[in-house]
């Protein structure tokens, strides 16, 4: 910075003194003009008295002595002639040095001075005015060499001092440049190495506080930014990097030509070849055969459309792999197209997996059967063309009886063997066209297009049920299952698969309602059954909302004794316009409801509050029992146990004397949870029947298990008593396996004397049946009670 003000101050000096000699240069001449017009009007004054005195010789000494005083080389005092109008007219009054010395003529209103640029000589005019009306002039003429020295003094002067103030700013210039070149170099230098190493955390050396001092700084906090900006650019590239060579999606670029310029390492290992090689190549040689010419045309859809691709291909692998690749155009900032980059995906565990997904879409996963939505695709399928083909189909809906009940039993390994077992043999049934799904988790069904007639699809029924009925071993035990099967037959039971179904489906309803294993035809009184049923249930509904029931008690006797220990609560429904509707009516739809709930609530608590109201009346004594019979719905009920405690605690009744019937069916739909439920409510002291006892199907094996203390012989086996042999075998034989596992025995339907005798011969326990009485409605009952008397009984019966 020194340098610069110390240039600055010498070409300033040389400046100020170049401007104060110039302008002495132009004072003296300055000076001599002045002094000229002082010295004209001095004469003016003058002149003017002698002019009007016309004392013309004082003009002429006073002339002569200022002439001589004032380097005057000549002048004159002249007048205008005779003729105003002729100006070079003049009448010259007085002349210096002598009469031939020139004089002007020029007649000017106003001091005039006339500088001669090619002469030493400066003239001056000077009007004479008398009360402001010319007339003369004073004419006096300078001679300026002797200026000239003084002038030329000056000039050289000037010329020294700016030769030297040049000179100075010069040499001041040149080492100031030296200098500023320096510091220029070592910033030159500092760009050159970081741009040859690209080490951004060079600095430039600071070494003066001047201007290059603060460029040098303002270099080095450009450095500072650009260090920055490498850093980050680094750590981004850096990130970049990791993320390509970790990421699992391969990532390439190409260039114009379609050949890959780069390709990370996750590339290499979808496609399987080396990454070298991918470089090398036009990565289009990587797509399977088949998908090459789809993929070119999307390629060219992109390059026509200006627009990314993505698309999903398979590629050219030993195992065939599926991607799906996402490309888009690289171009630069002019728009001018440089090549692609893009992302390809493998997706080939997302296409097994789509596939399996559509397998469980259409294909039952344990038995490989059709599933539900298949079924129903190809059945719509097949009765779309029944018209066009003028042809029938058959379709049978299997379901295995009871298949819950072994499923819970032996546990779900072993049911699905069995289902898969079941499957396969249903398939051995049929045809190849025909079709064979699973629809629920026992229940089935079989598509049979183009039949001739029903026998058809009787045939096929009845190789199911043959099959069906054919032993299983699982898990070293021997199963043996049912079916029941509905069939309806199109286009005679329905024109379109929603009602060719449910009429199927009504068809396998029958079945079971008429016993089970057995096949079932559609027919179109099953459809007013139907209409029949849903009325029936709207009424029942409101019978259980209204409590529109009643309970009659069937007493129980002992044999022995003869006396009154019980009564069987059994309900009751008079309809306003069916009249009397039976319980093997009303409880099955009961229980397809879920009404059974409810309505068997409503019969313990009943019989409950009967069998108080008979203790407090004194009508019996607290030794006489009430028993309930539980359908399977009920028994199922998580409620049931606590629901029983707090009926027989709100109504004071001892455990003992409250008792539960169940058949075997309801026993064995679940055995095992059967057996934790019965262990419950003996837990409560609550008695235990299986009633109907042997028409079951329950083994000496599962009996012993059971924690219940009476069995209850079917009346199916007393009623033929004494004529068939084979009733009295079968009840004898019940009563006495009963004792031997202590169990007590009540026989069902004891009519007449010669069977009352038997069973007390046999040696059973207790009786119910006409014999002893009908069933009663509540008011019946205390005389009943009162006048029991079994001996009475037998009497009456044998007149």
């Amino acid at each position: 910075m020194a340098f610069f003000s110390a240039l600055i101050s010498t070409i300033s000096l040389v400046g100020i003194v170049s401007i104060i000699g110039v302008y002495d240069y132009y004072s003296v001449q300055d000076k001599t003009e002045n002094d000229l017009i002082s010295l004209s009007a001095a004469l003016t004054v003058r002149s003017s008295a002698a002019i009007v005195t016309g004392d013309m010789a004082s003009v002429t000494i006073l002339l002569d002595s200022i002439a001589t005083v004032h380097d005057i080389t000549n002048g004159c005092i002249y007048t205008l002639g005779a003729d105003p109008l002729d100006k070079k007219a003049i009448n010259i009054i007085a002349n210096y040095p002598d009469e031939s010395a020139p004089c002007s003529s020029t007649t000017p209103t106003e001091t005039r001075i006339i500088e001669s640029t090619e002469m030493p000589y400066i003239d001056i005019v000077q009007p004479i005015a008398i009360r402001d009306k010319v007339v003369g002039y004073v004419y006096l003429r300078s001679n300026t060499k002797n200026l000239m020295p003084l002038q030329a003094l000056y000039l050289g002067i000037i010329a020294c001092l700016s030769f030297l103030g040049f000179a100075i700013a010069l040499w001041l210039a040149n080492v100031s440049s030296n200098r500023l070149s320096q510091r220029l170099l070592s910033l030159e230098t500092t760009a050159h190495n970081i741009i040859s190493n690209g080490n951004y955390s060079l600095r430039a050396q600071k070494v003066e506080n001047d201007t290059i001092s603060n460029v040098t700084t303002n270099f080095n906090q450009m450095l500072d930014f650009f260090q920055q900006q490498d850093t980050q650019l680094r750590d981004s590239e850096e990130k970049f990097r990791l993320i390509n060579e970790t990421s699992k999606v391969g990532i390439f670029q190409l260039d114009i030509n379609g050949t890959c310029v780069y390709a990370n390492t996750e590339l290499s290992l979808i496609t399987g070849l080396p990454v070298n090689e991918i470089l090398e190549s036009n990565w289009l040689t990587a797509i399977h055969p088949e998908d090459r010419s789809t993929v070119e045309e999307q390629w060219q859809v992109m390059l026509d459309n200006n627009q990314s691709l993505d698309l999903n291909c398979r590629l050219k692998t030993p195992q065939t792999k599926f991607i799906a690749a996402y490309v888009r155009l690289l171009r630069r900032s002019d728009g001018r197209l440089i090549g692609y980059i893009g992302a390809i995906n493998d997706v080939s565990e997302i296409k097994n997996a789509q596939t399996q997904f559509e397998e469980m879409a259409y294909y039952d996963m344990l038995t490989g059967l059709a599933n539900r939505r298949l079924f129903r695709n190809r059945l719509e399928h097949v009765v779309s063309n029944l018209k066009k083909e003028q042809s029938s189909l058959g379709l049978i809906l299997v379901d295995l009886d009871r298949f819950k009940s072994v499923n819970d039993a032996m546990g779900h390994d072993a049911g699905d063997k069995l289902l898969k077992i079941v499957a396969g043999r249903l398939q051995q049934c049929v045809r190849a066209s025909d079709t064979v799904a699973r629809l629920s988790s026992d229940e089935f069904a079989i598509i049979l297009p183009g039949i001739k007639n029903s026998r058809t699809t009787a045939h096929v029924a009845e190789k199911v049920l043959t099959a069906i009925q054919q032993p299983v071993l699982i898990n070293e035990t021997e199963q043996r299952l049912t079916a029941s099967i509905g069939i309806a037959i199109a286009p005679q039971n329905g024109t379109d698969a929603k009602t060719i179904i449910k009429n199927a489906d009504l068809a396998l309803f029958h079945a079971k309602d008429n016993g089970r294993n057995n096949y079932q035809f559609f027919t179109v009184e099953m459809n007013i059954q139907l209409i029949d049923r849903v009325a029936l249930t709207h009424d029942l509904k409101q019978a259980v909302k209204n409590s529109d029931f009643t309970l009659v008690y069937q007493p129980k006797i002992c044999l022995k004794q003869g006396n009154l220990v019980g009564f069987e609560a059994l309900i009751r429904w008079n309809h306003k316009i069916r009249g009397a509707v039976g319980p093997t009516e009303f409880i099955p739809v009961a229980e397809q409801t879920g009404l059974i709930i409810p309505l068997g609530r409503w019969v313990i608590t009943t019989a409950c509050e009967q069998l108080r109201t008979m203790y407090d009346e004194e009508i019996v004594n607290d030794s006489v029992s009430m028993a309930v019979n539980l359908s399977a719905h009920q028994f199922q009920d998580e409620h049931l146990v606590d629901f029983i405690r707090d009926r027989i605690n709100t109504f004071d009744i001892k455990p003992g004397q409250f008792e539960i019937e169940l058949t075997e069916s309801v026993l064995m739909e679940n055995f095992d949870n059967a057996i934790e439920k019965l262990e419950a409510l003996r837990q409560l002291g609550i008695q235990i029947s299986i009633d109907d006892f042997g028409t079951g199907y329950s083994s000496l094996g599962y009996l012993k298990r059971l924690p219940v203390n009476t069995v209850k012989v079917d009346r199916s086996f007393v009623t033929d008593i004494p004529n068939d042999k084979s009733d009295m075998e079968i009840t004898s034989a019940v009563i006495a396996m009963a004792h031997n596992l202590n169990y007590t025995v009540v026989a069902e339907g004891v009519e007449t004397e010669q069977q009352l005798q038997f069973l007390e011969h046999s040696g059973c326990d207790y009786g119910q049946g006409y014999f002893f009485s009908k069933p009663l409605p509540d008011h019946e009952l205390e005389l009943f009670c009162a006048n029991f008397s079994l001996s009475s009984l037998r009497s009456n019966h044998s007149t």
